[in-house]
C-alpha cells in the first residue's frame, strides 16, 4: 500500500525501475550459503532490499523481489553473484538452457555454487550407492537433493505425497546443463491401479539425451563403439567402466512425441558407420511394447548410418 505523503514532507526517493530481464520470479528454494560467500550475499541482499521497498509500493512482495533477483542472477546481483561462485576469479556458471533464451531459474539456482556442498539426503546417498554412482561422479554430474520448499516450483506442478526428491540434471555437452532434468521420487507415486512412478521431469520439457562428462571425448570419437543406455544412472555406471555411454529416459526417450526422428541431441554424436550398442531395460525381452520401442530406436539409428546391436540385460535390470 502506498504511504500517504504529509504536507511539508519530502517523498521517499525512488530508484530507477530495474531492467525488464530482472523480473520477479515466484519463490526460490531455501538458501544454504557457502561460508566464504556469506559476506558477499549479505551485501547483495542489503542492496536488493532497497529495490524491494520500491517494488513493495508497486504491489510486489519484497521477499519475493529479493528471491527473484537471486534466482535470476541478474540486475544488481549479476556482477557480484553470477550464480556460479560468488566472487571474482571463479569460472563461468554452469547454466541451464533449453532452447534460445529460456532458463528454468529454480534449476539454475540449485545448480549454482551456492548449493555446492549441501547435504545429500541419506536415502539419496544410499540409492546412488546401490546404483554404483561414485561421489566424484555425483559431484561432476551435478546430482543433488532438492530442498523441500522448492518441489512444486522446480517441476511446475505439485507433488504433495513425496517426502524428498533427488535431482538428476542433464549436462549439455557444449557446457552447462539442459533445462530438462529428472527427479527421483522418495517414495514413488502409486496410482489407484497400483502402477508406480519413480521419476518425473519438469512440465513443458521434451526428452534430451543424458551425457556423462567424463566420457564426452569418447562419445564424439567415431572410432569408439558407443553405448546408448536406458536410464541416467545406468549410463553413469557404464561410463565409470570406461565405456562411451549416453543415457536416454525411457524406451521412447530418443524422439519427441509424434515423430520417429532422432532427437537433435544426436547431432553431437557421429553415427555414420559406427557400432552402437543399444542397452534397453531388461524387460525388452518380455514386454512387447518395450521390444517394439527398441526396434523403432534401432531402425532410426540404422537410418542415420549406425551399425546397431540390441543388448539384452537380465530382466531385473
Amino acid at each position: 500500500m502506498r504511504a500517504a505523503v504529509g504536507k511539508g514532507r519530502s517523498p521517499r526517493p525512488r530508484r530507477a525501475r530495474p531492467p525488464a530481464d530482472d523480473a520477479v520470479v515466484e519463490g526460490s528454494p531455501d538458501l544454504r550459503i557457502a561460508p566464504e560467500a556469506e559476506e558477499t550475499v549479505v551485501e547483495i541482499l542489503a542492496d536488493l532490499l532497497l529495490d524491494a521497498l520500491v517494488r513493495e509500493e508497486r504491489g510486489a512482495d519484497p521477499l519475493e523481489a529479493i528471491r527473484g533477483a537471486l534466482a535470476r542472477g541478474r540486475g544488481r546481483a549479476r556482477h557480484a553473484l553470477h550464480l556460479d561462485g560468488l566472487g571474482a576469479g571463479r569460472p563461468a556458471p554452469d547454466r541451464a538452457r533449453h532452447g534460445a533464451g529460456h532458463v528454468n531459474s529454480h534449476l539454475e539456482l540449485l545448480l549454482s555454487r551456492i548449493y555446492d556442498g549441501a547435504a545429500l539426503a541419506p536415502a539419496h546417498r544410499e540409492d546412488l550407492r546401490k546404483s554404483g554412482v561414485t561421489e566424484a561422479t555425483r559431484i561432476a554430474q551435478g546430482i543433488r537433493s532438492v530442498p523441500t520448499s522448492d518441489f512444486d516450483r522446480l517441476l511446475g506442478f505439485p507433488v504433495p505425497t513425496v517426502a524428498s526428491l533427488l535431482l538428476i540434471p542433464y549436462p549439455d555437452p557444449v557446457g552447462g546443463y539442459f533445462d530438462m532434468f529428472q527427479v527421483k521420487l522418495f517414495p514413488a507415486l502409486v496410482d489407484a491401479a497400483g502402477h508406480s512412478t519413480r521419476y518425473l521431469q519438469p512440465k513443458g520439457t521434451t526428452p534430451r539425451l543424458y551425457f556423462v562428462r567424463s566420457v564426452l571425448s569418447m562419445v564424439i570419437d567415431p572410432t569408439k563403439p558407443i553405448y546408448l543406455v536406458e536410464g541416467a544412472k545406468k549410463a553413469i555406471a557404464a561410463a565409470q567402466l570406461g565405456l562411451a555411454a549416453v543415457g536416454f529416459a525411457g524406451i521412447h526417450g530418443w524422439h519427441v512425441r509424434g515423430s520417429r526422428r532422432l532427437l537433435d541431441d544426436f547431432a553431437q554424436i557421429p553415427l555414420g558407420g559406427r557400432r552402437v550398442e543399444l542397452v534397453a531395460d531388461g524387460d525388452v525381452a518380455t514386454n512387447p511394447a518395450v521390444e517394439a520401442g527398441a526396434a523403432d530406436f534401432a531402425e532410426a539409428l540404422e537410418t542415420a548410418g549406425a551399425r546397431v546391436r540390441v543388448v539384452l540385460l537380465p530382466v531385473a535390470a
